[in-house]
């Protein structure tokens, strides 16, 4: 049986990443062979696993899916689970960018963007240690190249990586049901919606568990204290900005385009600057492990802008509107 080329280099791909992460990884492992920051938590319990312990960290906040996932494979090796997951993630990303996204480009040209996303710094870095990251990324693509059916499974173990991906469940029902909405009749639209397949039921049931789960204010497994829900609207400021940075060179080019919108539009400017400022004023948060860990860089960040000044974080809202 013969591949496409275009399935044969994918697979070339895979084969180099795998052994360039495995060599990082192992590199990780000499000069930090301790576990490193969250790791004392997640290797904890995965060796707890190993041992047939299973009994919980109160201190870990992520639901058990990873460890379930490791424990009878990389025991004592568990960085290197990452290793394994690496040209998977690299596959589903390229096959979402195909499926979504259906550009005309060269296999180097499809090969490359989609490693411009793997390399990115803060996602490269947590791929070198025992964190849910990878596992949380390729469970949510997986879940959106998936069939309706599979994509109830995938959304499964992603929310049992992390509960937060409770949020993309959400925003894949709400991408189903406007594929089937008439804006005629929308409560037969619902129905509809809910007869198509199976999945949505399933989906809806995870949704309700979750919200079940949600009890007395608390969201998380393990340290309630420090994670508590509150409304942190700066938060997609900062967001906004970290794309940005992180596509610097798309982000310079529409730069003068937005500056001569916002010039046009100078009253909706001013109006939304005021906006961003009375959020920034009402809600903005500083997480104790944001303050407690300088080996972070949002640990600098917020200290070296965001709050050298009682001025600093609102001399910066003009950025935002960019």
């Amino acid at each position: 049986m013969f591949i496409s080329k275009e399935n044969f280099y994918a697979l070339i791909s895979c084969k180099v990443l795998f052994f360039i992460h495995y060599y990082i990884t192992s590199l990780v492992n000499k000069n930090v062979p301790e576990p490193y920051m969250d790791e004392i938590f997640h290797m904890d319990q995965n060796r707890r696993y190993c041992n047939g312990d299973f009994s919980w960290n109160d201190k870990i906040t992520t639901p058990p899916a990873m460890y379930l996932l490791t424990y009878k494979f990389f025991c004592y090796n568990e960085r290197f689970f990452n290793s394994f997951l690496y040209p998977l993630t690299f596959l589903v990303l390229l096959y979402f960018r195909r499926y979504y996204f259906k550009t005309i480009e060269s296999i180097l040209e499809s090969h490359l963007n989609v490693l411009c996303v793997m390399v990115l710094p803060v996602f490269f870095q947590s791929t070198s240690l025992y964190y849910t990251d990878q596992l949380s990324l390729i469970s949510v693509f997986l879940a959106f190249n998936s069939n309706p059916y599979l994509a109830a499974f995938f959304f499964g173990v992603a929310v049992l990586t992390r509960q937060t991906n409770i949020v993309l469940c959400l925003l894949y029902l709400g991408i189903l049901f406007v594929k089937t909405i008439d804006t005629k009749n929308y409560i037969s639209s619902f129905f509809v919606f809910l007869k198509k397949s199976f999945l949505q039921i399933v989906l809806i049931l995870l949704c309700i568990s979750f919200v079940v789960f949600y009890n007395n204010g608390k969201i998380v497994l393990g340290d309630h204290s420090a994670h508590t829900p509150v409304l942190h609207f700066p938060q997609m400021f900062y967001f906004m900005a970290f794309c940005c940075v992180s596509t610097l060179p798309y982000f310079t080019l529409s730069i003068k385009k937005n500056l001569r919108f916002l010039y046009k539009n100078i009253v909706l400017s001013i109006i939304l600057l005021f906006i961003f400022n009375i959020l920034i004023y009402k809600f903005t948060y500083a997480h104790p492990y944001l303050l407690a860990d300088n080996r972070h860089f949002t640990f600098y960040i917020w200290r070296k802008l965001l709050n050298f000044h009682t001025y600093s974080k609102y001399i910066i809202s003009p950025l935002y509107l960019l």
